[in-house]
């Protein structure tokens, strides 16, 4: 039976990033408290989230929703989910035409 290899240790370190090559200029965990969720990076203001603004032609109703008028009817966009019996949630995408008579 051939005896076991033998680990050696080894000085072999990575060394640590140049500092203009860091993700984060600083540990932005350090004011974070436990269990917080804590997203570092830098990022300009131009990829943050803003508000989006509501297209030329569209409106926003009191239910929050978003439509548009067409041709005399009214169009809106709407999202809504099911339970199934069987314990599944059904999620589904509908357009509501209203047309007026």
């Amino acid at each position: 039976m051939p005896e076991p290899v033998k680990i050696v240790t080894s000085d072999f370190e990575l060394k640590p990033p140049a500092p203009s090559l860091r993700a984060t200029p600083q540990d932005c965990r350090r004011n974070s408290a436990a269990g917080d969720i804590v997203v570092c990076g830098r990022r300009p203001d131009e990829y943050r989230l803003k508000e989006i603004k509501v297209p030329e032609g569209m409106e926003i109703d009191e239910g929050g929703l978003i439509g548009f008028d067409l041709g005399g009817a009214r169009v809106e966009p709407g999202l809504s989910q099911v339970a199934m019996p069987d314990g599944r949630i059904s999620k589904r995408i509908m357009v509501t035409v209203k047309v007026p008579f």
